[in-house]
C-alpha cells in the first residue's frame, strides 16, 4: 500500500473512533434549515453519511486512475520493447553490412598484396638478369643497385606483416 492509502485509511479509522465515542450526539435530532424549509434531522448523521459518500467517491477516483495508469505503463513498456527489438533489427543489418564490406576490402587489398608480389618477384628476376657475370652479383650500375635494394625492402616488409 502507498503512503496516501494508509494515511486515509488511518484518518478514516480516527472518524470512525470519533463517531462511535459520540454516537449519542450524532443521532441527536437537530432543527436544520434547507433554503427552502425547515426540518429537523441528526445532523451528525447527514454529515457522517456525507463523510463516507465522500470517501467511497475518493476510493473509486483513485481506482479509476490507478487503472489508467497502470495500463499507460503497460502500453509504454510494450512500445519501449517494439523499439528496442526495432533497433537491433537494425544494428544486425548494419553489422551485417560493415562485414560485408570489411570482406570486400579485405579482397581487395589481397588483390593488391598478390600484385605487388608479383611485381617484387619480376623486379627481382630483372635485378637478377642485370648482374653482370662477372662482377659476382653485383648490379652493373647504381641505379640497378637502388631497384634491387627497394625490391629487397619491399620483400622484407611483406615477410615481416
Amino acid at each position: 500500500m502507498r503512503l496516501r492509502h494508509v494515511g486515509v485509511l488511518f484518518l478514516l479509522l480516527l472518524l470512525a473512533i470519533f463517531a462511535v465515542a459520540n454516537w449519542g450526539t450524532i443521532e441527536a435530532p437537530t432543527r436544520l434549515n434547507l433554503l427552502v424549509g425547515q426540518v429537523e434531522a441528526p445532523l451528525g448523521l447527514l454529515m457522517l453519511i456525507s463523510i463516507g459518500f465522500l470517501t467511497v467517491l475518493y476510493a473509486l477516483l483513485l481506482v479509476v486512475v490507478e487503472r489508467r495508469l497502470l495500463r499507460e505503463g503497460a502500453r509504454l513498456n510494450r512500445e519501449i520493447e517494439e523499439e528496442r527489438k526495432r533497433r537491433n533489427e537494425t544494428q544486425t543489418t548494419e553489422i551485417r553490412q560493415l562485414a560485408q564490406t570489411m570482406t570486400h576490402d579485405l579482397s581487395e587489398v589481397r588483390g593488391i598484396l598478390g600484385r605487388l608480389v608479383s611485381q617484387i618477384t619480376e623486379l627481382r628476376s630483372l635485378v637478377a638478369g642485370r648482374v653482370s657475370p662477372g662482377t659476382s652479383g653485383a648490379p652493373a650500375d647504381e641505379e640497378q643497385g637502388r631497384h634491387a635494394a627497394h625490391a629487397e625492402r619491399g620483400n622484407r616488409q611483406l615477410h615481416w606483416t
